[in-house]
């Protein structure tokens, strides 16, 4: 006898919905769908509006500040795969800007886990008409094979408001036994390197899951495939476990999907989950830049080791490091622990957090690359052009060429501290006093390489992006002559 599946069947304005859930309703197998709309999703910075193409008639309206316009737990669900989609109308459309974010986790879940969608008005095609944003994520049980998820729409731009007429949560797959995440060890790995791949799975019933395999695939190229291990599997009521599977990379490059499956007695699928990973000789060659890019300001340790975790869940391998230097050119390596960005008045770092950051990133299999430019720039800067003025550009009325500007002249006090952070900076913005190199000297170029070398040693950064760099032109009677000029990177060396 077949049993047919369960149909939830609510009245709403006359209106009959089969298989979704209203309000309090909850999900409970696989295919259902729960609505979340009106009073439930009204907030401080929300208000319920009337509006005829919103959920039974309703919609909730941003408040005109920059926060949170939904903030809502659903009921305890089933742990699973689901999709949850909000239903966004912007009521402005005068120009492209960035709006908002759909973010959803776990009640229980960390920022670090956020799955995040961003909304801006030229997602839209026209104002006040609405339209629906997904995502998808697997979430595992926080007490008993059940979850609640933590929908949240943030509201960063209150010159467009918004509404929102529903929240929407399916389950995709709410299955026995759940594969909820995949692992590989590094994002961006060596040739020939270890490359461990984690995998977790819980029971979410309460009963025993016996004589199940859980098996681990690599898929690459064109639909190649290479099984990296099979593992015996029994779970008690509500368990979870993980498992790690040790493989090593070997010589070939590019992407990888890592698969891992549970599979029945009879080998049927009951629960699959990935990853995606990728393996190469230099970084440079795969780099897939992380966000932020311009910020990276971390003056704490565990804020450090965690802003890495949270790169890591963006599938950025590599980030550039922007700004943060004591000087530029002459003093990247921070002489002190505490200092201030040469470059950017407000930013100070740690220099034990940075290196607490960038070990982290390394564990993870990510790439940090230090920003560096031809100038001299902070308080190290300054002093440099007094000291060596022979390493200086000089215009031809005599003064340094760049923005040399004595009416932002520092001390060492607003540059560094051995205990805490530095004084405030006598300007603010970015680099109103700095000066022009003149790369022409051996003894600047071989000065500027060793700071190269003492932040990748000291600090573990693994490259430097140039922006505005001495370059190396061979000419026929002189040789080698390096040059520069910023602004054009060009120097024209007795007009050749």
């Amino acid at each position: 006898m077949k049993t047919m599946k369960r149909l939830e069947t609510v009245l709403i304005l006359g209106v009959v919905f089969q298989g979704i859930a209203f309000g309090g309703e909850s999900v409970t197998q696989t295919g259902d769908v729960m609505v979340l709309a009106g009073k439930q999703l009204v907030m401080d910075n929300s208000k319920l509006v009337q509006d005829a193409a919103g959920t039974g008639g309703e919609a909730v309206e941003s408040g005109g500040k920059a926060w949170y316009v939904v903030h809502v737990a659903t009921p305890k669900i089933p742990a699973g795969r689901y999709r949850v989609t909000a239903r966004i109308e912007v009521l402005k459309r005068e120009a492209a800007c960035h709006v908002g974010r759909l973010i959803v986790n776990s009640d229980t879940g960390d920022k670090v886990d956020d799955v995040t969608l961003p909304f801006g008005t030229e997602n839209f095609e026209k104002a006040a008409v609405y339209k629906d944003f997904s995502v998808e994520l697997v979430r595992p049980p926080s007490d008993k094979g059940k979850l609640s998820l933590l929908v949240r729409i943030l509201h960063e731009t209150p010159a467009v408001p918004v509404r929102v007429a529903s929240i929407e949560i399916k389950a995709l797959a709410i299955p026995p036994v759940l594969v909820h995440r995949v692992w590989p060890q590094k994002l961006l790995a060596r040739c020939n390197a270890d490359q461990p791949i984690t995998v977790s799975v819980c029971n979410l019933t309460d009963q025993p899951q016996e004589a199940l395999k859980l098996k681990l695939d690599l898929i690459y190229g064109l639909n190649e495939v290479c099984t990296v291990g099979t593992k015996d599997l029994s779970l008690k009521p509500y368990e979870t476990v993980e498992a790690i599977f040790p493989w090593k990379t070997g010589e070939r490059e590019y992407g990888y999907e890592a698969r891992a499956t549970v599979v029945d007695s009879k080998g049927g699928a009951i629960s699959q989950h990935s990853d995606y990973f990728a393996v190469s000789r230099s970084h440079f060659k795969l780099r897939i830049l992380g966000s932020p890019r311009r910020r990276v300001y971390f003056p704490d340790k565990n804020a450090s080791v965690q802003a890495a975790a949270y790169l890591r869940e963006t599938y950025g391998n590599y980030l550039e490091v922007y700004g943060w230097a004591p000087s530029a050119f002459v003093e990247l390596y921070p002489r002190h622990r505490f200092w201030t960005s040469g470059q950017v008045s407000v930013w100070w770092y740690d220099r034990d957090a940075m290196k607490a950051w960038i070990d982290e990133m390394h564990r993870l299999g990510m790439w940090v690359t230090a920003y560096d430019i031809s100038l001299f720039n902070g308080w190290p800067g300054q002093e440099t052009m007094r000291k060596h003025p022979e390493w200086c550009a000089f215009n031809a009325l005599g003064r340094p060429r760049g923005g040399v500007n004595t009416a932002y002249w520092q001390t060492q006090a607003n540059a560094y501290n051995d205990t805490q952070k530095p004084d405030i900076m006598p300007f603010a913005g970015e680099m109103p006093n700095n000066g022009s190199i003149w790369p022409m000297d051996d003894s600047l170029i071989k000065k500027a390489a060793e700071e190269i070398l003492l932040i990748h040693r000291n600090l573990g950064f693994d490259g430097v992006r140039w922006d505005g760099h001495p370059i190396v032109y061979v000419l026929k009677e002189k040789g080698g002559v390096i040059g520069t000029d910023f602004g054009k990177m060009i120097w024209n060396h007795e007009g050749k």
